[in-house]
């Protein structure tokens, strides 16, 4: 999965999305999210998997780096309101999936971020509903503290 691809679709459905009425808002995004997560897992397609059954399915899965794009493109779903977490009856155990996927498949990144690891389900949630503001500076790798040419390594 093309990672700043998804995102830029993401965007593109959720925009789409403001105009549907209230009922169906945010339909096309979250089906883009399955979607996309089902590629992802390498899932049967016509399983008709939810977004909610999908995550839970993620956070179990061995780590993979379609996963590891999967869950960046669900933490900057995680900034829309009610997109991923719509209420319900399961959504203490969608919460418990969605920071256990995260914190098992970009843990570098949540280390980078300051991500309270230790705090309770709600923090953490709340935490990775603002990290989409963020997570391209997260992203990239590290800069040297010193430059080569510095070391004098640069050349060699």
């Amino acid at each position: 999965m093309e990672t700043e691809q998804a995102r830029q679709e993401l965007s593109q459905a959720v925009e789409a999305d403001r105009l549907a009425p209230p009922g169906r808002r945010h339909q096309a995004a979250r089906a883009l999210l399955a979607r996309y997560g089902v590629q992802a897992l390498r899932l049967n397609a016509g399983a008709g998997v939810t977004l909610p059954e999908l995550i839970h399915t993620a956070a179990a899965a061995p780590a993979t780096p379609e996963r590891r794009a999967f869950v960046i493109l669900l933490v900057q779903a995680l900034g829309i309101a009610g997109l991923v977490r719509p209420d319900g009856s399961r959504r203490r155990e969608l919460d418990r999936d969605i920071c256990r996927l995260a914190e098992t498949a970009i843990a570098s990144v949540l280390l980078r971020a300051g991500y309270p690891f230790h705090a309770a389900i709600y923090d953490k949630l709340r935490f990775l509903e603002r990290l989409h503001a963020t997570m391209d500076e997260h992203l990239r790798p590290f800069e040297p503290t010193f430059p080569p040419w510095l070391h004098g390594v640069e050349g060699r």
